[in-house]
Formats: C-alpha cells, sequence, structure tokens
C-alpha cells in the first residue's frame, strides 16, 4: 500500500470524476490488478491518495485515463485475465508462461514501465484461446468420458505439477 501510495498526491477532498481503482477498473472493463500496474508503471498521470478514505479505496483514478491507457499501454489480457478465460488458477498460467525454466507454453509480451523498473506481462486472447482448444483439463475430460473428476485424474498422468 506504501508503495501504491508514493505515486499520489495527497488530498482533503476527492477531486471531481477521480473513482477509487476498483471502480475505474470496472469501467474500463479491466482487473484491478491491473489498473495498480498501470500506477506502479507510472503511467497514470492522475493519483491521488483521498484522505477522507483509508486502504486501497483510498486511491483515486481518473477512469478515462484508464480506460485510454487500456488501449495505449497494455497488451493483450494480464496473466490473471488469461488463468480465468483458460479456467486455471494464475500460478498455473505463470507456470505456462514461465520463461526462465523455458518451459513457456503460451507467449508473453512484456512491457517495459515507465521507470524500467518493472514490466507489465500480457498474453493475447487468442493464444490463450487455442491453447485451450489444444489441451485439456481433467474437468473436460471428465466431462467428455461422463464421469467425476476424481475418477478421471486417477486414469490420468500429469503433464505439468505445480
Amino acid at each position: 500500500m506504501a508503495e501504491l501510495t508514493s505515486f499520489a498526491q495527497i488530498e482533503p477532498e476527492a477531486p471531481a470524476g477521480m473513482v477509487p481503482i476498483v471502480k475505474a477498473a470496472e469501467k474500463a472493463k479491466l482487473l484491478a490488478v491491473e489498473v495498480v500496474q498501470l500506477i506502479l508503471g507510472s503511467f497514470l498521470s492522475r493519483v491521488v491518495c483521498w484522505t477522507a478514505e483509508q486502504g486501497y479505496s483510498s486511491v483515486l483514478v481518473d477512469p478515462v485515463e484508464v480506460k485510454q491507457l487500456k488501449h495505449d499501454v497494455l497488451v493483450g489480457v494480464s496473466v490473471s485475465k488469461a488463468a480465468g478465460l483458460a479456467s486455471l488458477s494464475v500460478r498455473t498460467m505463470w507456470k505456462l508462461t514461465d520463461l526462465d525454466n523455458g518451459f513457456a507454453m503460451l507467449p508473453v509480451i512484456g512491457i517495459k514501465t515507465r521507470q524500467g523498473n518493472r514490466v507489465i506481462y500480457g498474453i493475447m486472447a487468442e493464444d490463450v484461446a487455442a491453447f485451450r482448444r489444444q489441451y485439456l483439463k481433467t474437468s473436460d475430460v471428465a466431462e467428455h468420458l461422463e464421469c467425476a473428476v476424481s475418477d478421471a485424474t486417477k486414469r490420468l498422468r500429469p503433464v505439468v505439477r505445480h
């Protein structure tokens, strides 16, 4: 929270048009974590810490600017959103994009922040859809076999362990 508010100007009153991170994310059809990435990456020019509120709801941003930066800065969908699209856990999605171990089943696109000290990763939604078509989950197999997931799990050999 301290790092997040370090990017904000302290204000006793909420400036007109400024909304909490969650509301801005909702308006821009983003996840709140993506708005936080825009703040930490110094992409947002208007970030305010409203002293009347506490916690994350005290950080206000301009939803119009967030919506614009969605198209100008963010590429594809976040790893969190990609996990939702693939019906996988975020942890599993990170493993599928793990470039350090040479095991990248899904290509990621990195955008350096303005200071260059962070990278915001995105995955193209088309790549997630292609992956989903190519690879099955245990629940998909269970549905096809019309059996319980636990029965399908017993019959399958794991490919990716997390």
